[in-house]
């Protein structure tokens, strides 16, 4: 009757088992199926502002509503301002606008534009080119002429950002 006994152990433990491991799949199932059907009402919400997340998703929804504008400048190759006269600069410029507005003004006014960046980067020395950040530097000085010739005054019109795709200096 001992060996009998034996068996009988091992069958309750097996079942004790094989009962915990159904148990852990129902709950791992259970809470899976609750946060894929959290996450699609949160994706089907009908624009409340129930969470930050949303909330910062649509200020930056409603600060770019469209993709942004670029327009690019012609290519500018200049003589620095050195004593010696052969420092040159060589640079292409495209400029982000704020809107289709800023656009059609900065094509509008291009021959104006020109002349302001050229002025500006002919006043230039070899030393102002070297110095450490001195593309974003002249790139604030940069569009604040244009934004000047444009007539903007507020940060959030106008010209919003110069970037330089080709800088040479020789």
């Amino acid at each position: 009757m001992a060996e009998a006994k034996a068996p009988k152990g091992k069958s309750k433990l097996l079942l004790f088992i094989i009962l915990g491991v159904v148990l852990v799949l129902v709950i791992a199932g259970g809470a899976a199926a609750f946060l894929l059907m959290h996450n699609s009402s949160d994706s089907a919400d009908d624009g409340s502002d129930s969470s930050s997340h949303q909330s910062k998703a649509k200020a930056e929804k409603k600060k770019t509503d469209h993709p942004p504008i670029f327009e690019k400048l012609s290519q500018f190759t200049v003589n620095l301002n050195s004593p010696d006269g052969q420092t040159m600069l060589q640079t292409d410029i495209v400029v982000e606008v704020a809107d289709a507005a800023s656009e059609e003004d900065l094509k509008n006014l291009l021959p104006k534009v020109q002349n302001e960046v050229n002025k500006l980067l002919r006043s230039k020395t070899p030393e102002d080119m070297k110095a450490p950040n001195s593309t974003d530097k002249l790139g604030n000085e940069i569009r604040q002429a244009i934004n000047k010739v444009l007539g903007v005054h507020a940060d959030d019109q106008g010209v919003l950002s110069v970037n330089f795709t080709t800088f040479i200096v020789q």
